[in-house]
């Protein structure tokens, strides 16, 4: 007679949720790093310009 067992790998359903979470969160991270960092050399870009346009209008 057969049995009806099943096994559940609750360490491998574990561990794949908590991969995925831990991918979501250091994507949300390196997105927010990424968008911080963007916007601060884009700020030092229009920054510089405006410097170079007062150090033009000066000369």
């Amino acid at each position: 007679m057969y049995s009806n067992i099943i096994y559940l790998d609750f360490d491998g359903v574990l561990d794949d949720i908590t991969s995925r979470v831990l991918d979501n969160i250091a994507g949300k991270v390196l997105d927010d790093v990424a968008d911080k960092l963007l916007d601060d050399i884009v700020g030092r870009v229009l920054d510089d310009s405006k410097i170079l346009d007062i150090i033009i209008d000066i000369c």
